[in-house]
């Protein structure tokens, strides 16, 4: 497979993710022709991802004031990380195209938790593999 202009868009994009999000560091990424594998690693010491908004542990300079937390270094999660790949990538890829406005990508996207390093180690294989496992996806026409 080789990545086609819209492809190196997305991958452009999250690429440059940790530059709007300290807390967040990347790992092994593949763009396929119908979908991405990821791993998006989150350092929020203390930090516990419960949906779109932190949730203090204790002692961490999270101040919970009610509906949002009040914070001395912004955290963003996961729901976050990747809304922003998909707004990113879409509107670059529309304005190539000269389709402003078009959906790119599906409404939910599946994520999983690693909790272990041989988990990461299987995870990170099975990403690097997925390209060449390509002609047996049943969704290829």
């Amino acid at each position: 497979m080789y990545m086609n202009e819209y492809g190196l868009i997305v991958q452009q994009c999250w690429d440059d993710l940790p530059n709007h999000y300290p807390n967040l560091r990347l790992d092994e990424f593949v763009v396929m022709p119908n979908h991405i594998h990821g791993i998006m690693i989150i350092d929020n010491v203390g930090i516990v991802e419960t949906g779109l908004k932190p949730v203090s542990t204790g002692g961490d300079g999270i101040v919970e004031t009610g509906l949002k937390p009040v914070s001395t270094t912004r955290n963003h999660g996961l729901f976050e990380f990747v809304r922003a790949l998909k707004t990113f990538s879409s509107r670059k890829i529309n304005e190539v195209r000269g389709t402003v406005g078009h959906p790119i990508w599906q409404t939910r996207f599946w994520d999983r938790i690693i909790r272990d390093e041989q988990a990461l180690h299987q995870i990170r294989i099975y990403i690097r593999n997925n390209p060449q496992a390509w002609k047996h996806d049943p969704l290829v026409i």
